[in-house]
């Protein structure tokens, strides 16, 4: 199991090389984009309005599935949205979605949101 999260460790220190100069937008669907052709997982991030989730950026399917939908909130007014999560073990899916709510607080530093 080191072996796997030594790995996931370099895989996410290669996304956030890759995304350092981006904005949030570009940042969102570069990470969605690798996550997708690594790890056959689908990644849409939103805005949040309450309870409303509004497609932001990423890899949203054609038809978005009823079933089997994760929802996962980054920040106060951004989420995260897959219907293939699990295919990521849990040690992944934790240090990804940390990874995701700092470059989400990086990239809103400035912005008044």
């Amino acid at each position: 199991m080191g072996k796997e999260t030594s790995d996931f460790d370099r895989w996410l220190r290669t996304v956030e090389t890759a995304t350092e100069n981006l904005g949030l937008v570009d940042s969102l669907n570069t990470v969605a984009l690798v996550v997708g052709k690594d790890f056959g997982v689908s990644l849409w991030f939103v805005e949040i309005f309450g309870r409303r989730w509004s497609y932001l950026a990423g890899r949203m399917p054609e038809q978005c599935p009823q079933s089997n939908i994760e929802r996962i909130e980054l920040k106060r007014n951004i989420g995260l949205v897959s219907d293939s999560w699990e295919k990521l073990s849990e040690g992944d899916r934790t240090r990804l979605v940390e990874f995701l709510r700092r470059l989400v607080s990086e990239r809103l530093i400035g912005c008044g949101t």
